[in-house]
């Protein structure tokens, strides 16, 4: 996997492990991006066997308010405004404060639809109205609908303060809140009998000899509507030098998010009925301590210390209206709680045989500590699954080779391993995959 950071933090959630949300990384707040392809586990971990990604906010240099409003029409239709200032002064000080909030209708026609040929039709539930496409996979098919339009909004507002020494060093903090709503609207049925909407369910369908079989309503239903994510975000470090010898990068960040889904139940409508509201709240705490030093023109010394830890607090509630998930809660269904930390020590030499020529050495040292439990109320197997504390520890070697044939064309090569812990939700969501790792 590649691992993508934020001023120096993992924005891997600690949930699944999955990226967590961009939206509040406003593209003028961005000095650079800093990207490292290869192997690059010795320093990043197991997130980064493919490479990192790195994210560098901008530092003010002036005073500057900006104001932006965007009025999106037809299958763009929405309304954007953002609201920023930054400032620097004299004494080092310098804030960026932006607050952003977009609507947006959505587009039906992005859900379609498609129902694959399933043979020769006999004739019978003759209709009309689809259109001739394919699946994935290529097998015939038809579009004979869509889910209708997902209307969506998504806020931000994110504070960042720097403190900077001199030209070379400075501290950093900043506070970041995103959410992000999407509900739903009612679905299209392009197919028609004798100029009639088709009713639904209907079996033995068939469109211009070709059988689709039995057409349902829930074809036409996104299930996973409503929806919601919410996120707080809190980041400090410092980047520079430490006296004349060392340079020195210190971060620390917490990330706090909230989320839901739901799923229809037997017997639910479009609208209403049973249905379950799958919540999965979970934090992480992700900081790092590296330390380098040049030891000779040759050599640079790379060694520090990386700490992460994740919960999940996860609840499955049954719902009375599947469409109303806050407020038809009827009973938990199951429930899972977890928590992983990790400690890390890192080292990497990285020798300059030539002006062309680049080598690297390191290593990685993790020891993995987890537990947590899932409790299940309703189906089977019901019970508490208690998982107790374990501990596994892992050694990833590194090596890497880059040369700089012209200034257009570099040539890398590596071989390493990395340690890759399971995420919370592997091992505590569900009893089924309770414990495995």
């Amino acid at each position: 996997g590649v691992r993508v950071m934020l001023d120096g933090i993992s924005l891997s959630d600690g949930n699944a492990g999955s990226l967590g949300s961009l939206t509040s990384i406003n593209i003028s707040d961005v000095d650079r991006i800093e990207v490292v392809p290869g192997s690059a586990s010795a320093l990043y971990g197991s997130e980064a066997v493919g490479g990192v990604i790195n994210v560098i906010t901008k530092m003010p240099t002036k005073k500057e308010y900006r104001l932006k409003y965007l009025r999106g029409f037809n299958d763009a239709e929405r309304n954007i405004a953002e609201a920023s200032y930054r400032d620097r002064w004299e004494n080092g000080l310098a804030l960026a404060l932006t607050a952003h909030y977009e609507d947006m209708a959505g587009f039906a026609d992005n859900n379609p639809v498609v129902l694959p040929v399933t043979g020769v039709g006999n004739g019978r539930n003759a209709v009309q109205g689809g259109r001739k496409t394919t699946t994935s996979a290529g097998v015939p098919a038809y579009v004979v609908g869509d889910r209708g339009a997902t209307p969506s909004h998504a806020a931000y507002f994110n504070a960042r303060l720097y403190y900077a020494l001199d030209a070379n060093s400075r501290f950093f903090a900043s506070f970041a809140h995103t959410e992000s709503h999407v509900g739903f609207n009612d679905f299209h049925n392009y197919l028609t009998r004798n100029g009639q909407p088709l009713n639904l369910p209907t079996s033995n369908v068939s469109i211009n000899g070709d059988r689709l079989g039995t057409v349902r309503p829930t074809s036409f239903w996104d299930t996973s509507n409503p929806n919601l994510r919410e996120e707080n975000r809190y980041i400090v470090g410092y980047d520079g030098r430490l006296g004349e010898k060392y340079d020195l990068k210190v971060n620390l960040g917490y990330f706090d998010r909230k989320g839901y889904y739901v799923a229809s139940g037997t017997g639910a409508t479009f609208r209403d009925g049973p249905g379950t509201n799958t919540n999965t709240p979970n934090t992480t705490l992700d900081g790092s301590l590296q330390l380098g030093t040049a030891i000779s023109e040759k050599h640079y010394l790379i060694g520090g210390y990386a700490l992460t830890r994740g919960t999940l607090d996860r609840k499955v509630y049954q719902l009375s209206r599947w469409r109303d998930p806050e407020n038809s809660r009827t009973r938990v269904n199951e429930e899972s709680s977890g928590t992983s930390t990790n400690h890390a020590l890192f080292l990497q030499d990285q020798f300059f045989f030539n002006d062309a020529l680049t080598f690297y050495l390191g290593g990685r040292y993790d020891r993995w500590t987890t537990s947590g439990v899932a409790k299940k109320y309703v189906g089977s197997p019901t019970g508490v699954f208690d998982s107790p504390e374990r501990t596994h520890s892992a050694f990833s070697p590194k090596f890497a080779a880059v040369y700089r044939w012209t200034d257009t064309l570099t040539l890398r090569g590596s071989a390493g391993s990395g340690f890759k812990a399971p995420s919370n939700f592997s091992l505590y969501a569900t009893p089924m995959q309770h414990g495995q790792y």
